[in-house]
C-alpha cells in the first residue's frame, strides 16, 4: 500500500456527484497516504538497528544450541559406544546400578517410596533386550549407520518457503524409513531363542505395565500401602537405610536377575562351546558331565537359530502362567471396582450370591482365588522359573547362574505374601477360615468356605 499510491486515480471514487468532488477527495486520500509513509519510514528507521541486534543475538543462540547439540552428541556418542564396548554383563550392571540411584533419589526428595513399583514391570524386559540386541552382529556399527538427523536448529530457522519445509520433510520421512530399516535388520540378525525371550519378557511387561497403570500405579502420589505399615515398625532412623539398601539397590538388582536368564543364550549365541567352561563356576560338576556329553555330540543343543524341546516347553509354560496372572489380576480389577461401587453407597448393581458374600467378607474367593489364596502371585513366580528354562537349553546345564533371579523371587514373595496377610488378617475376620480352606500359592482343590459372618471388616479399604 506504501509503495503503490499511485494507483489510486479519480477512477476509484465512482460514487461522488462530481468530477471536481471526486478529485478533491482523491487529494485528501493521496495526503494521507504520504503521511503514513513518512510516519512509517522514521518507526522503520528507528528499528533497524534493533532489529539488526535482535537478529544477531538470535543468530548467537541458534550458534549456542548449534554447539550445545553438538557438544551434546558427543557426548551421547560417547556414552554409547562405551555402553557397546562394555561386556553385555557389565553392561546391565552399570544400567541396575543406575536405575537403583535413581529410585532412590526419587524417593527421598518425594517422600514417596514405591519408585521401584513403576519400573517393576519394564526393567526385566530391558534387560532381556539388552542382552538380546548384545548378541546383534549389527549393534556395534548401529551408530555409525545411523541417518544424521535433519531437523536442526540452525536449519529450523532458516526455513523461510514451502519448498524448503518440503525438502526438510522428505529428509525427516526417509530418515525414519532407514531407521526402521535398520532396525529391522537388527533384530531380524538376533538369534532366534533370544528373540524369542525379548519378546515374552515385552508381552508380560506391557500387560502388568497396563494392570499397573489402571490402578493408578503411575500416578505420582500413589504409594504402595504396606510401605506406609513397614515405616511404622521400624525406628526412624532405620527406614533410610531400608530405602537404599532394599527398596531401592535389592529390588532392581532382583529386577536384573530376572532377566539374567537371557545372558546364557546370549552367551550360546555368541561363544557357544565355550559358554561350558564360563559355566563351569556355578556349576562345576554338571559342567564336567556336559563337555563329555556334547564333546562325543556332533550337533549343539545351543547352535544359534536352533531351539530344542526344552524352548518349546518354556514357552508353552510362559503363555500359560502369563493367561492365568492375566485371568487373577482381571477377577481382582473387577472385585475391587465392585468394593468401590459398594462405597458409594450408591449400588443398586445385581450380583449372583457368590460375589455378594465376598464383599461381605471384603475378599476375593471367586474364580483362580477359589484355588489359591494368590493366583496371580504363583503365577508371577512360576512365569519366571519357566523363563530360566530358556538358559537351560541354552547352556545343557539344568543348574546356573542364572537361576537366582527365579530363587530370590520366590523368597521376595514369601516374605511380602507373608505380610499381605498379616495385614488382610487384621482387617478381615473371615481370612482366617479362608486361610484354612485354600492353599497359599500353589493352586489346589480347596475346602467349601461357610457363608460371611455377620461382623464387618475393621477397614473399608484393601
Amino acid at each position: 500500500l506504501l509503495g503503490h499510491s499511485h494507483i489510486y486515480t479519480p477512477s476509484h471514487f465512482p460514487h461522488t456527484h462530481t468530477e471536481k468532488e471526486r478529485v478533491c477527495r482523491m487529494e485528501q486520500v493521496q495526503q494521507v497516504l504520504q503521511i503514513v509513509q513518512q510516519k512509517a519510514r522514521g518507526l522503520v528507521g528507528e528499528a533497524v538497528p534493533e532489529l539488526v541486534e535482535s537478529s544477531e543475538a538470535v543468530a548467537a543462540a541458534w550458534r549456542g544450541v548449534d554447539q550445545w547439540r553438538a557438544s551434546g552428541s558427543v557426548a551421547v556418542s560417547t556414552l554409547f559406544h562405551t555402553f557397546l564396548s562394555a561386556e553385555p554383563l557389565e553392561g546391565a550392571v552399570q544400567l541396575m546400578l543406575l536405575l537403583a540411584f535413581l529410585c532412590w533419589i526419587f524417593s527421598v526428595v518425594s517422600a514417596n517410596y514405591s519408585q521401584v513399583d513403576r519400573l517393576w514391570s519394564l526393567a526385566p524386559a530391558l534387560y532381556v533386550w539388552h542382552f538380546a540386541l548384545s548378541a546383534s552382529p549389527l549393534l556395534p556399527s548401529l551408530s555409525s549407520s545411523l541417518p544424521s538427523c535433519p531437523l536442526t536448529p540452525s536449519r529450523l530457522a532458516a526455513l523461510t518457503t514451502g519448498k524448503e519445509v518440503a525438502e526438510v520433510a522428505t529428509e525427516v520421512g526417509e530418515a525414519v524409513v532407514a531407521v526402521g530399516t535398520l532396525l529391522v535388520a537388527v533384530v531380524n540378525s538376533i538369534p532366534l531363542r533370544l528373540r524369542l525371550m525379548a519378546l515374552l519378557s515385552s508381552v508380560w511387561g506391557l500387560r502388568l505395565s497396563y494392570n499397573f497403570y489402571r490402578k493408578g500405579g503411575y500416578n505420582p502420589k500413589d504409594e504402595d500401602y504396606r510401605w506406609e505399615h513397614v515405616q511404622k515398625m521400624m525406628p526412624s532412623f532405620l527406614f533410610p537405610l531400608f530405602n537404599i539398601s532394599f527398596i531401592a539397590l535389592y529390588q532392581n538388582f532382583l529386577l536384573l536377575l530376572l532377566a539374567l536368564p537371557a545372558y546364557p543364550a546370549l552367551l550360546a549365541a555368541l561363544y557357544q562351546n565355550f559358554l561350558l567352561l564360563l559355566l563351569a563356576l556355578p556349576a562345576y560338576p554338571a559342567l564336567l558331565a556336559a563337555l563329555a556329553k556334547r564333546s562325543s555330540s556332533s550337533s549343539s543343543p545351543s547352535a544359534e537359530n536352533e531351539l530344542v524341546t526344552l524352548d518349546y516347553v518354556a514357552v508353552g509354560l510362559f503363555v500359560v502362567l502369563w493367561l492365568g496372572e492375566t485371568v487373577a489380576d482381571q477377577q481382582q480389577w473387577w472385585f475391587h471396582k465392585d468394593k468401590a461401587i459398594r462405597r458409594t453407597g450408591k449400588d443398586k448393581s445385581k450380583r449372583s450370591k457368590e460375589r455378594e458374600d465376598d464383599l461381605e467378607r471384603g475378599f476375593l474367593t471367586r474364580g483362580l482365588f477359589r484355588f489359591s489364596r494368590h493366583p496371580n502371585f504363583f503365577c508371577e513366580i512360576s512365569l519366571w522359573w519357566a523363563f530360566y528354562l530358556f538358559s537351560v537349553a541354552a547352556s545343557g546345564v539344568w543348574l546356573n547362574y542364572s537361576v537366582l533371579g527365579a530363587v530370590l523371587l520366590t523368597l521376595l514373595f514369601q516374605g511380602s505374601t507373608n505380610f499381605t496377610e498379616s495385614l488382610s488378617l487384621a482387617k478381615y475376620p473371615d481370612y482366617a477360615l479362608y486361610q484354612a480352606r485354600v492353599s497359599r500359592l500353589i493352586p489346589l482343590w480347596p475346602s467349601a468356605l461357610p457363608p460371611p459372618s455377620k461382623s464387618k471388616a475393621k477397614s473399608k479399604t484393601n
